[in-house]
C-alpha cells in the first residue's frame, strides 16, 4: 500500500512549490496546492485577479481557504511512509546473507532501493578522504 502511495506522489505535489502539499486547500475548480502557496500566488497577481494557475478558471470574490481534512491526512501518510525504512528481513537458514551486512544475518536481496549500503560506502569514502 505505501508503495503505491509513493509511486503516486507526483500526483499529491503542489504546482506552485513542487513539494508535497503543506495544509492542503482545494479551490472551486477542484485544483489543489498549499494553502500558503495559493495565497501567495493570488497575494502578488498584480492584477488582483484571483484564479487557478492550472486551468485560469477566475474567481469573484476571492474564495475562503479551509483545509482538505482527507487530503492532508494523505498527505501525512506520505511523509511518514517517506521517513521510516522498511525493516531489514532476518535471513532464515534456507536464505543467503547480505554481503554488505556481514555478520548482521540480514537477507540478502536483489536490490536495494534506498540504497543504504551504497550510501554507507559514500560516506565510509567521504570520512577516509578528508
Amino acid at each position: 500500500m505505501a508503495e503505491a502511495m509513493v509511486e503516486d506522489q507526483d500526483q499529491y505535489s503542489c504546482s506552485i512549490c513542487l513539494d508535497l502539499m503543506k495544509d492542503p486547500v482545494t479551490i472551486p475548480c477542484g485544483h489543489s496546492y498549499c494553502m500558503v502557496c495559493i495565497g501567495n500566488y493570488w497575494d502578488r497577481d498584480e492584477m488582483k485577479r484571483i484564479n487557478c494557475p492550472q486551468c485560469r478558471q477566475n474567481f469573484v470574490p476571492r474564495p475562503v481557504l479551509n483545509k482538505n481534512t482527507m487530503l492532508a491526512e494523505i498527505m501525512e501518510n506520505l511523509r511518514n511512509s517517506k521517513a521510516a525504512p522498511p525493516a531489514q528481513k532476518t535471513a532464515d537458514p534456507e536464505d543467503i546473507d547480505c554481503d554488505f551486512c556481514s555478520g548482521n544475518g540480514v537477507k540478502a536481496v536483489k536490490s536495494c532501493l534506498e540504497l543504504r549500503h551504497f550510501s554507507d560506502v559514500i560516506v565510509i569514502f567521504e570520512i577516509l578522504n578528508k
